[in-house]
């Protein structure tokens, strides 16, 4: 998933300022925990491997 539909997504083409500033937060934080996650699927499969 691209950072820039996540921020579209959310902050829309209507947005203002602080739309697009929460938009921009929520983009990163959506992107943190995508790779939160990616992580932590990756960490039980190495366990399970072992």
């Amino acid at each position: 998933m691209n950072i820039k539909n996540i921020y579209l997504l959310f902050a829309g083409p209507e947005s203002g300022d602080s739309a697009t500033w929460l938009g921009s937060i929520i983009a990163l934080l959506a992107l943190i925990f995508t790779i939160f996650i990616q992580y932590k699927k990756q960490n039980i499969k190495d366990q399970l491997g072992t």
